[in-house]
């Protein structure tokens, strides 16, 4: 029942992104639950953890957004780790037994997996495929008691293997994304400023708490219930930072071979995406750090798990009581936020008064900038087509990210091309005399945008 209430308010929030992001929603709750149970965790410890991820990935609504209302590669990268993972270890569980259909169909699965993975390129490889390789290979090279020959074989051999397929699909994947640039989705790819590193490395605390909905008002009051909610959400968001440095401290104590390869995973991860934040572009924006925090979740339930099933010293039991406790008063702090929200979220939203006015005049096809563009097309299901493009006082073009260039050309049976701005932003481009407000053969305004009509295609040499 507690699912099922959080996930309504989530759906009543979100309505029209609801059915793909129920999928997803469904898949993040499952897959844990599932390594759960593969590593011994009872039923009701395994929900129990399971509610625990599900609170803290809606501790801030940056984070409800990412994981909820949208499916990108964010969100599907840990859901790339938590699959292929679990395929591996269906894999690695029937790894002595000779010509066993069950061991070569999990085999199987994880290549198409791992192939669709890397067939979406530089955002998806860094974050999964990655972080998914160094786990079961740093495995192998950190056990106390090495493999037998011919088990080493039976795991070098596949990830060989799994190497080629994924390369594989990088590269088919590369090639038919040619067409939709993507440059801003490579943040691990790209050198920032070397002047911007170290700023961009301090950054990173800071930009983490508020990540996790720890961030409050210039002013507010520390003795309050909105300034005592932030100071728990602090302590959970140090707490997620410490305990996979401890379970990293306590490698060679821990028995389970799945959570052994999870810890290495997790710090792959973070050592990718701690390389991108500071000596890339990924600092930009702090949902970037979103797949630490789901695997740094995991993490904090293998730890409870390990300190009070396994654990029998003083210290680590008081540590653990410390932040389980931290942890249940956040979960309720967030579950509290959540059930909040409003259900009217259509009625707040302006993209969506935008989207009927349009359908009401008849104006399906045009541009706007990238987050309301994205947005019109998929609260519309693409009645309504809008475009990226990209508008400065002096100058607009097409703007090459998630994009095809063959939509700003001439489209069939297309009279008029709209490009719906917001009012702010038409007040600016009317006091430096834009020419995409001179050229305008009709202009519409609503509460909170400005719609310029034009009777041709504003991109006719695309």
């Amino acid at each position: 029942m507690v699912f099922l209430s959080f996930y309504w308010n989530i759906w009543c929030v979100y309505e029209n992104t609801s059915l793909g992001n129920g999928f997803v929603f469904i898949c993040i709750y499952s897959d844990p639950f599932s390594f759960f149970k593969i590593i011994h965790f009872s039923t009701n410890e395994s929900c129990l953890y399971c509610a625990f991820t599900l609170l803290v990935l809606s501790s801030s609504a940056k984070l409800r957004e990412i994981f909820w209302c949208h499916i990108l590669y964010y969100s599907c990268g840990v859901l790339g780790i938590q699959i292929g993972l679990l395929l591996f270890l269906f894999y690695y569980k029937r790894l002595s037994i000779e010509n066993n259909w069950k061991k070569w169909l999990g085999f199987i699965l994880l290549c198409i997996w791992l192939f669709i993975c890397a067939s979406n390129g530089n955002s998806v490889v860094p974050i999964t495929i990655i972080p998914l390789f160094a786990g079961i290979i740093g495995e192998l090279f950190l056990r106390k008691e090495p493999l037998s020959l011919k088990q080493s074989h039976n795991i070098w051999k596949p990830a060989i293997i799994l190497f080629f397929v994924s390369a594989i699909g990088y590269i088919w994947g590369t090639r038919l994304a040619s067409s939709y640039p993507s440059e801003y989705a490579d943040g691990y790819l790209i050198y920032s400023d070397i002047n911007n590193w170290p700023d961009n490395f301090l950054r990173l605390f800071t930009s983490w708490l508020s990540l996790l909905g720890a961030a409050p008002a210039v002013g507010e009051a520390i003795v309050s219930f909105s300034g005592l909610s932030i100071l728990i959400k602090m302590c959970i968001s140090i707490f997620l930072i410490l305990i996979p440095v401890f379970m990293l401290i306590s490698y060679s104590k821990i028995e389970s071979y799945a959570i052994r390869i999870y810890i290495l995973i997790h710090w792959s991860l973070t050592a990718v995406i701690l390389f991108g934040w500071t000596f890339g572009e990924l600092s930009n924006s702090a949902w970037r750090l979103s797949p630490l925090v789901y695997s740094s979740v995991i993490m904090t339930a293998f730890f409870f798990h390990w300190v009070f099933k396994e654990q029998s010293g003083l210290i680590i039991k008081r540590f653990g009581y410390t932040s389980i406790l931290s942890s249940f008063a956040a979960g309720l702090i967030i579950f509290s936020e959540v059930l909040s929200l409003p259900s009217d979220y259509q009625t707040a939203n302006p993209n969506y008064g935008l989207a009927a006015f349009l359908k009401y005049e008849n104006l399906t096809y045009g541009y706007a900038e990238f987050w309301d563009a994205a947005a019109l097309t998929v609260i519309s299901n693409s009645e309504i087509q809008a475009r990226n493009i990209l508008i400065n006082d002096d100058f607009y073009g097409i703007y090459f990210y998630q994009t095809n260039r063959n939509w700003y050309k001439d489209q069939k049976d297309v009279e008029q091309y709209f490009v719906a701005i917001s009012n702010q932003r038409y007040e600016q481009m009317t006091s430096a005399d834009h020419f995409l407000v001179q050229t305008a053969d009709e202009i519409y305004q609503t509460e909170n945008h400005t719609i310029m009509v034009y009777n041709h295609n504003l991109f006719p040499d695309s």
